[in-house]
């Protein structure tokens, strides 16, 4: 189960799914579950994952050599939460089928941000189910450590220092090293 207070974030939730029949089989289901708390009125992040939505929605994509409207090769549906502007998991806007980027782009108008981030509870209600989650540091860029054994020692001495230090609760860093076996 996700934490119940997440920090804000613009949340895509991507089910791949499938229908039923030959064509239907083919194309997957994409159920958006959009944060609409307050911290989506900052830095143009609602009208820009409004736009984004319309976009995706409503483009095209390349079968064999035509283009068609991506809402004839997916399925799409839209969640948004909070549900009640406090704290509420979410509430089903548009259930998922072909044909909905008009539907969804009304949803999406008829509301602006405010409340909390129960993302865990938004996910739940939109029937996700999790085997762990968990907040990870994961460096943007990493330092080669591999070719270089001193440095590896040292970085891995270091490493168990703090590992066994009862104060340190958690020891992030940057450096690529080689597997332990």
């Amino acid at each position: 189960m996700l934490p119940s207070r997440c920090a804000p974030a613009l949340l895509v939730a991507c089910s791949l799914a499938y229908a039923e029949g030959a064509f239907a089989a083919r194309c997957p289901n994409m159920y958006i579950v959009l944060d609409k708390s307050g911290s989506m009125a900052e830095s143009a992040k609602w009208t820009n994952a409004k736009a984004a939505i319309e976009a995706f929605t409503a483009g095209t994509v390349t079968v064999g050599s035509r283009q068609v409207p991506r809402q004839s090769t997916m399925r799409f549906g839209l969640m948004l939460y909070p549900s009640d502007n406090r704290c509420g998991a979410g509430t089903h806007q548009v259930s998922c089928d072909f044909y909905r980027s008009a539907e969804i782009n009304a949803a999406l108008a008829r509301y602006s941000p405010g409340g909390a981030t129960p993302t865990g509870e938004a996910l739940e209600a939109a029937n996700y189910s999790f085997l762990s989650a968990e907040v990870s540091m994961i460096p943007q860029n990493t330092v080669d450590a591999t070719a270089d054994a001193e440095l590896v020692d040292k970085l891995n001495r270091m490493l168990d220092r703090f590992d066994d230090n009862d104060d340190v609760q958690e020891v992030y860093h940057n450096a690529a090293l080689p597997d332990e076996e």
